[in-house]
């Protein structure tokens, strides 16, 4: 799947094929011709095969690639990535990378549409799919079928995605996890 948008400045989760996880950046380049992106820091080892799996927040949805990691040739500061085997998940073993990142529910989305929030809820994003997130905050917040819309927090960037609850657990005393499927921003 080639991404017919840009990917400039979007965060990028970088994994090895054994599942290690090899780092969290954003793209500071994305060459749609060539398939590849440039992203922020060194994360070549050349000892390692370079194979890595990634998930690209663009827009209002994640992208995952199946990628050759190497060291960049115009940025000596920065790692390219060759994307192939790209795709738009849509399946519940969608590989998960972690996130363990703040986030705030902004709007609660009924009938496609937003109504805001007079207190953002903070919640905290656990892990990340291609297809859903798993969020982490207080008990009752959200039922089954809740639809909301949420900033990730990261830096200095925001990225805003929108979700629906498909699962509810207590994982602790006053600690409830709500996994979710994401959804394209209407």
């Amino acid at each position: 799947m080639n991404f017919s948008g840009e990917f400039n400045g979007c965060r990028i989760f970088i994994r090895g094929m054994k599942d290690q996880e090899i780092g969290t950046t954003t793209v500071v380049d994305y060459n749609r011709e060539h398939m590849t992106v440039t992203v922020r820091g060194t994360f070549y080892n050349a000892e390692d095969s370079g194979f890595v799996v990634v998930l690209i927040l663009a827009n209002d949805s994640v992208y995952e690639y199946n990628g050759k990691l190497r060291r960049s040739t115009l940025y000596p500061a920065n790692s390219e990535i060759a994307l192939s085997h790209g795709q738009l998940l849509e399946h519940r073993g969608a590989k998960r990378f972690p996130v363990n990142a703040p986030a705030t529910v902004d709007n609660l989305v009924v009938d496609n549409r937003l109504f805001p929030l007079l207190t953002p809820i903070e919640v905290t994003l656990v892990n990340l799919s291609a297809t859903g997130v798993l969020i982490r905050t207080v008990p009752n917040c959200f039922v089954n079928g809740s639809s909301f819309r949420f900033t990730l927090h990261s830096g200095e960037t925001r990225t805003t995605m929108q979700g629906q609850v498909v699962r509810v657990r207590e994982a602790a005393p006053a600690v409830t996890e709500y996994g979710c499927k994401l959804l394209a921003n209407e």
